[in-house]
């Protein structure tokens, strides 16, 4: 059995306090922790205070394959002047942004051996997460003419992903990885945007899933030389992107320097938040 306890504090009213406890259950293995944090107010009015509670769990292998647990759930609370505002020294409206956020965090990793060359791994994770904003807005400024309304949200976003990967070692000095991944992610956001006396709400929902397939392969052509090639093709149901990588990789062992030349492109969705925030947000 392990145990411990942490405590820590600091300046402009930091403290944080951390427990954990692990050790053998049955023939698995596991560990718990808790904490909670205070950030103080290290700029007036930006606080944020937490508490998390994690966990792992390996148990032990069945058929051959090993299997790992990890999970999180956190609370937090925050405040802040609001982006744009000028901050504590210029912001004209005193009133602060406030905002209650719940996180959970959920994954399984599972690895199989298939042969001395060849193993197995596949991985699921889950993330949910919720949080009530609301904001006073940002007066007219000379960064903003028009000022920015009095706004407020109420977000919740989950995510599933599954992810299947192949780790191949054909031949002495090649290594090579493929795999499919699946990604579902789904999210409803309402909110108002305040005008004087007059609200007006907002809403915003999504609902999408994302396919991709990917190889990388990579070869030690001398002890300090290596060349690798990657590629992902993803499927948005609507769009598909390619997105491939070139990558060499020199060692100078005498003086520890290491040489890299590499090209790539990359493709990324916008989060949910690029979408469907009242104030930022555009769902085009």
């Amino acid at each position: 059995l392990d145990a411990g306890l942490q405590a820590e504090g600091g300046s402009f009213g930091y403290v944080r306090a951390a427990g954990h406890v692990g050790g053998p259950i049955g023939s698995a293995t596991g560990n718990i922790g808790l904490s909670y944090t205070d950030s103080g107010m290290p700029v007036e009015g930006s606080n944020l205070k937490s508490t998390a509670l994690d966990g792992a769990l390996s148990l032990p292998e069945i058929a051959g394959t090993a299997i790992n647990l990890t999970g999180r759930y956190s609370d937090s609370t925050a405040t802040s002047f609001p982006d744009s505002s000028g901050g504590p020294r210029l912001s004209a409206l005193r009133t602060l942004d406030h905002r209650d956020i719940q996180e959970g965090v959920l994954g399984a990793h599972a690895r199989r051996g298939i042969t001395g060359w060849w193993n197995m791994a596949l991985d699921y994770g889950f993330y949910d997460r919720f949080s009530d904003a609301v904001s006073p807005g940002v007066a007219p400024s000379a960064q903003t003419p028009s000022g920015i309304p009095a706004n407020g949200d109420k977000a919740h976003f989950t995510r599933h992903e599954v992810t299947w990967t192949n780790r191949l070692t054909p031949l002495p000095g090649l290594e090579a990885a493929l795999g499919v991944d699946m990604q579902k992610d789904i999210g409803t956001d309402t909110g108002f945007l305040q005008f004087g006396p007059a609200r007006l709400p907002t809403s915003f929902a999504l609902d999408r899933t994302l396919w991709a397939g990917f190889a990388e392969a990579r070869y030690q052509i001398a002890p300090a030389f290596s060349l690798s090639a990657s590629g992902r093709y993803d499927d948005t149901g609507g769009t598909h992107h390619f997105s491939p990588q070139l990558r060499a990789d020199y060692a100078l062992a005498e003086t520890g320097t290491q040489i890299q030349l590499l090209w790539g492109q990359a493709y990324k969705l916008p989060s949910f938040y690029a979408l469907g925030n009242p104030i930022v947000g555009d769902p085009t």
